[in-house]
């Protein structure tokens, strides 16, 4: 049985922040990073309450927060009792104003209305009951998933990426992408999801490196923007895979942003995924690659081939990007790396994104796979 879960009002384009003006709560509590209040962005949400309204900001997050900076919140929260909380910025800012809430609800509080306004196109955490927390104790990023999560409603104004720098926009496209294609091919994909996942990788695909290339365009961070958001929608019902258990465990472990590490995973997860890093002909999943390929505009035949030409394409966008190939272009030293082989599938393993993956993979073969990311050698 797959279960298609939708609660979300979405308020896009220009003018959306006046979905803030319905806030009815005397008392808002909002969710941002340094930069925001820095910049003055953070104003630009505070002008938009009405009159009367009081207000606390938190603005302690960090890239990939941290189980203590989610535990501040949480007492401020706590404190402030908040009848609506807004999120605002990257999906690290998302993702810990979502935990937070959840730690809330569980003291037995009731959930506060929750608005979600990403300054990024790429974790899709507006549209998702995901949040990804990281314990620096042990090195590991911890997936959390509950529908309180859930925001009740998404605020996508793309004037508020206007100043993300070429390499960011990059690494969240990228990610933009992978959603997409491990929800298509994820154990729990359903029509529902494949359809928001399809469009999404096609909005993507046609818009991210135009944007890249010209980042004043408007029209392409607008349909960044909807591709992020489509597949955020298609892998919350669906699940990720692989690509992000491997990405969750050596970005946390080697500091790599987590857009990048998984365009870096991307072009080896669909090839083993497939059945072409070791030529096994029969595994079902290569007809998904290459319907989605196809979807694309890569109209070849035969499903080998098209999925051959889908890696070649995943990897010309990291080339567009200056995304290395390997780890072993990242500063990764080889020996430290072979040593902690071990400790890196471990954590794959128990990575939340995993069980969803369409294939399974061995210990020795995962290690394998691990060596090839590093040496930036895809088997095809």
């Amino acid at each position: 049985m797959n279960i298609f879960e939708m609660r979300l009002k979405i308020y896009f384009g220009s003018g959306s922040l006046s979905a803030l003006e319905e806030i009815q709560s005397q008392k808002v509590m909002v969710i941002t990073d340094p930069f925001m209040v820095s910049s003055g962005i953070v104003n630009r949400v505070l002008e938009r309450l009405r009159t009367g309204v009081s207000y606390a900001v938190f603005s302690n997050i960090e890239q990939d927060p941290s189980i203590e900076t989610v535990a501040a919140g949480l007492k401020v929260m706590l404190e402030e009792r908040p009848g609506a909380v807004v999120a605002l910025g990257g999906g690290s800012a998302l993702d810990a104003a979502k935990a937070m809430l959840y730690f809330y609800v569980r003291e037995k509080r009731q959930k506060p209305v929750l608005y979600a306004i990403p300054t990024t196109s790429g974790t899709g955490s507006e549209a998702t009951n995901y949040a990804v927390i990281t314990d620096r104790q042990r090195d590991v990023k911890i997936a959390l998933s509950d529908p309180l999560m859930m925001p009740d409603y998404a605020v996508l104004d793309a004037e508020f990426t206007r100043t993300l720098p070429k390499d960011v926009i990059a690494n969240t496209g990228m990610d933009v992408i992978t959603h997409a294609i491990e929800a298509y091919v994820s154990r729990q994909s359903m029509a529902c999801t494949d359809m928001y996942a399809r469009e999404a990788a096609r909005v993507a695909f046609l818009n991210l490196i135009p944007l890249y290339k010209d980042v004043s365009n408007d029209k392409y961070r607008e349909q960044m923007f909807v591709a992020s958001t489509n597949a955020g929608i298609a892998f919350n019902s669906a699940g990720l895979g692989l690509n992000h258990a491997i990405a969750h465990t050596i970005g946390e472990r080697y500091h790599i942003p987590h857009g990048r590490a998984n365009s870096i995973v991307l072009p080896y997860v669909v090839s083993f995924n497939s059945g072409l890093w070791r030529h096994q002909p029969h595994i079902p999943v290569i007809g998904k690659y290459a319907e989605l390929a196809r979807h694309l505009g890569m109209y070849i035949l035969n499903d080998e081939q098209t999925c051959v030409t889908f890696i070649s394409y995943l990897r010309h966008f990291n080339r567009t990007f200056g995304i290395p190939l390997g780890l072993n272009n990242m500063g990764v030293d080889f020996s430290e790396f072979a040593a902690s082989l071990e400790e890196l599938t471990a954590k794959v393993f128990a990575d939340r994104t995993y069980p969803t993956n369409p294939v399974d993979i061995s210990k020795e073969d995962l290690k394998l796979l691990l060596l090839d990311i590093y040496n930036g050698s895809v088997r095809t």
